[in-house]
């Protein structure tokens, strides 16, 4: 699936506003299952930074036909400016970096990296009780992360945001970790059967941040055409 993003919009800064014809030229080749999973925020950067990209979905049987092809045997795999790149938060850090969205300065680099792997915990807190088999154990963890768990650990960062009296994470400008946590945010939906609006229904200053990225040009666009997942994600690995 090609998918050709429009450019511009008051949501990126305004140093990378004036390189958005750079960016439009540019081809990606996004490659991962046919799922959301760790494939979607890598697809949430591109698309925030209005760069184009080949949205290649994998059955389980083409994975196996071409998982001998891939440098580490596992996706995603991104290929960008000459570029084979794997590890979603390694494709996701040079997205930002080409975008603008992560910082030149090495304490806030550091930070912002510091919160983009807190929300990946949360991401595998979620994960580590989907992809069990059916059991009266996992029903009940994943109804348990629903309604509490999930609950308890994003009113800790509601509460970073409020006692800083910020919008954004880092020294309250948007960074690539805002953007990353509205990427994982909505494949955890996709695993819980809800929406992230719905996850954070309780917490107003994360709803505006999520409300602002899922809002913007380039996320919106994708949104009208993203496939979705399967309804259990874990056939594709059975």
């Amino acid at each position: 699936m090609a998918l050709g993003l429009t450019s511009g919009g008051p949501h990126l800064r305004p140093e990378v506003n004036s390189s958005i014809i750079h960016l439009a030229k540019m081809k990606a080749e996004l490659t991962y299952f046919d799922m959301s999973g760790l494939g979607e925020p890598v697809r949430v950067m591109l698309s925030y930074g209005n760069i184009p990209f080949d949205d290649i979905r994998l059955s389980k049987e083409k994975w196996a036909d071409i998982k001998k092809e891939t440098k580490f045997g596992q996706l995603p795999r991104l290929r960008i400016d000459g570029l084979e790149l794997y590890q979603s938060r390694a494709i996701c850090r040079y997205i930002a970096t080409k975008i603008g969205l992560r910082s030149a300065d090495a304490k806030e680099a550091a930070l912002t990296d510091m919160w983009v792997d807190t929300f990946d915990d949360v991401r595998f807190m979620v994960v580590r009780w989907y992809y069990q088999e059916d059991s009266q154990e996992r029903t009940e963890n994943l109804e348990n992360l629903k309604t509490k768990a999930l609950t308890d650990v994003l009113s800790v960062f509601e509460k970073t945001l409020e006692t800083e009296n910020a919008e954004y994470f880092v020294n309250n400008k948007l960074s690539w970790a805002d953007v990353m946590l509205f990427g994982y945010l909505f494949y955890i939906a996709d695993l819980l059967h809800t929406s992230g609006e719905e996850i954070l229904a309780k917490h107003s200053r994360l709803s505006k941040l999520y409300g602002e990225i899922k809002n913007s040009p380039g996320v919106q666009n994708w949104l009208k055409i993203r496939p979705q997942s399967p309804p259990d994600m874990r056939v594709l690995f059975s």
